[in-house]
């Protein structure tokens, strides 16, 4: 599954070599377009932004259980692929149906809106009241710790989904560290995170030269998800 649903940002799939690629190894490919991102336009978009962030969040969770009942995917084995702001999708579904995935691969994820909102050191805080909302007002500030994967990382206690996180070292758009810690936390919990440093990268962890790394990361990605006769 992809997923992303912020900004607006048109999620159509547009099949790549990267698709191709899994599901020429016998996967599904499947982006879940949430409220929040631009797949039906502007309304779709303001219908999952700001106060309405919880819809985004529920329509993850609800659009992979449709298609497991549709028997379209296979429960037991099925993955997440998101980066930057999908984050917080991902992040809040692990916490909110914390077996519903049994890996995730988050490339650069901002996990924690409202850390970095409230302390004001989010590189793009100042600019980004419309699209999480202006935390300095106390019932908004409430709606975004609700979802905010850090601050609910409790709930993800139990979880055997395996996480993995790529991140670059001169990324200018989150913080890493706040990635980093929240994946101690996730491993305090009991639940496999794994996360990596690119040295050599900004936003998304990889740079052009990174092909051999990214093909080794995707492939443990997909070990993890992916069973020999997963879906008989």
């Amino acid at each position: 599954m992809n997923v992303y649903g912020a900004y607006g940002k048109d999620d159509t799939v547009k099949p790549d070599p990267f698709i191709l690629s899994i599901v020429d190894a016998g996967f599904v490919y499947a982006t879940v377009h949430v409220r929040g991102g631009g797949f039906l336009g502007g309304e779709w978009y303001r219908a999952g932004k700001g106060i309405n962030k919880w819809n985004s969040i529920n329509d993850l969770i609800n659009g992979v259980n449709y298609l497991i009942n549709q028997k379209i995917v296979s429960k037991d084995h099925i993955g997440l692929i998101t980066s930057s702001a999908g984050g917080i999708v991902a992040g809040a579904a692990l916490n909110e149906d914390n077996n519903l995935f049994k890996s995730m691969l988050l490339f650069s994820p901002f996990v924690d809106p409202y850390g970095n909102l409230m302390r004001g050191d989010d590189p793009l805080a100042k600019t980004e009241i419309l699209e999480w909302g202006d935390i300095t007002i106390p019932e908004i500030q409430k709606y975004i710790r609700s979802y905010s994967p850090m601050q609910n990382i409790y709930k993800a206690k139990g979880s055997k989904t395996t996480v993995i996180s790529l991140l670059g070292s001169k990324d200018i758009y989150i913080n890493n560290d706040d990635v980093i810690m929240w994946s101690n936390s996730l491993r305090e919990l009991g639940i496999h995170s794994l996360v990596y440093l690119n040295p050599n990268a900004g936003h998304s962890g990889l740079n052009n030269e990174d092909n051999k790394l990214a093909i080794n990361v995707v492939n443990y990605f997909l070990e993890q998800i992916g069973t020999k006769n997963c879906c008989e």
